[in-house]
């Protein structure tokens, strides 16, 4: 079990996200904060960037993993069109 931060866009950007999304982000978070290597859940390590991105239908979640560390932070939230483009 992990323990989940969460930097501070992500709250904000989680009031624009429909409710019905943001169960769907929530409980795919949930399954990677029970347990990181889960095969079940889409998660990928970014290219040329730092951290993993986690995929729940057209909304990208930015995360950093610690698997020493028993730490999973979530650094951004955005729809895949907006994500990669903006820094």
């Amino acid at each position: 079990m992990h323990n989940l931060t969460v930097r501070k866009q992500p709250p904000k950007y989680f009031r624009r996200i429909h409710e019905r999304d943001t169960n769907c982000v929530r409980s795919k978070l949930a399954k990677l904060v029970e347990d990181s290597q889960r095969n079940d859940i889409d998660v990928v390590k970014l290219q040329r960037r730092q951290g993993s991105r986690l995929r729940s239908g057209d909304w990208r979640v930015f995360v950093d993993r610690n698997d020493q560390n028993c730490e999973i932070e979530v650094f951004r939230i955005g729809l895949r069109r907006d994500i990669y483009y903006n820094p």
